[in-house]
């Protein structure tokens, strides 16, 4: 089994290196948010190319994207090509300066593995209540122990949902690492969700706002289509159906109305409804990430 990274000997990340991890796809080029390593020369291609790590053999397989070439080795690569690149190899990013160097290390796994013994042992991490200091709630339900709060975004219904005292209604936590969404589900029911996504795999973040007056306009014209009927009838029950209407259109505008934050990562979407929060609130959320992801990608292996 081998263990891999890259190293930029030149441009704008040099002096910096990333472990590659198996099987993961690292996307380079211009574009902040469809890549995990970006550059911000002209030079380099909105998505330039793909590398993927293959811990098995050692080798790294590079797919080209871009149009004016990526260069391994001192050969040029066309629009769509793949290739394998070995330990030591060289790759040149179009005609930029923006070059880095591949290796593989190879690691022993010939580790003696403990006798099993039939009993289980469970490691439970020691819980002591403290005073609250401001101190997040969620600080001890962090995937990792040196996990750091970064920024919580919530509104103002939010209750001790961990330890069972309340109700959970739409929060999200932010750490140096991770993103946390905890969401209540339904307005009467106990079912929540807790959805965490990896900092790294986030490909993108948007806001968006949706205020459908259509709706209202509808449930307007229905109600006063009602009015007109029953009037020229004289039957009180012609207005029944027509107010029934108006009553589904309020409701779709209800249900539509709202703000969201939108977390984008390879394959999908993550849609988190943050009604009640100000979008202020919500653009300095979306900062923290770009600050962190710009930060993991450019300075963390330097």
């Amino acid at each position: 089994m081998y263990t891999g990274k890259i190293t930029f000997i030149q441009g704008e990340l040099q002096g910096s290196s990333i472990d590659l991890q198996p099987g993961k796809q690292q996307v380079l080029g211009r574009n902040g948010a469809n890549c995990n390593i970006f550059f911000q020369s002209d030079r380099v291609s909105r998505v330039h190319c793909v590398i993927t790590f293959d811990e098995n053999t050692g080798r790294l397989s590079l797919l080209n994207y871009s149009t004016s070439g990526t260069t391994v080795n001192g050969n040029e690569l066309g629009p769509q090509q793949t290739v394998n690149i070995d330990n030591g190899a060289k790759v040149k990013l179009g005609h930029s300066d923006n070059v880095f160097t591949f290796s593989a290390q190879l690691v022993n796994t010939n580790v003696s593995t403990p006798k099993r013994t039939g009993v289980i042992k469970r490691l439970s991490k020691k819980y002591t209540p403290r005073p609250d200091n401001g101190a997040s709630i969620f600080e001890d339900y962090l995937v990792e122990d040196d996990e750091k709060e970064v920024l919580t975004l919530s509104n103002d219904r939010v209750l001790n949902f961990f330890t069972g005292k309340g109700l959970l209604k739409n929060k999200a936590v932010l750490t140096n690492r991770r993103l946390y969404i905890n969401e209540h589900k339904g307005i009467i029911s106990y079912a929540y969700s807790r959805d965490v996504v990896e900092l790294d795999e986030v490909t993108g973040t948007s806001i968006v706002k949706r205020n459908p007056i259509w709706s209202l306009v509808m449930a307007g014209v229905w109600l006063v289509v009602g009015i007109i009927s029953m009037s020229i009838t004289g039957v009180a029950a012609t207005f029944l159906p027509f107010l029934a209407l108006t009553l589904i259109q309020a409701y779709t505008y209800l249900k539509l109305w709202g703000n969201w934050f939108v977390v984008h990562f390879p394959g999908g979407k993550y849609t988190f409804s943050i009604k009640n929060i100000s979008l202020y609130e919500v653009a300095e959320f979306q900062r923290a990430i770009c600050a962190l992801k710009r930060k993991e990608f450019k300075y963390s292996d330097m």
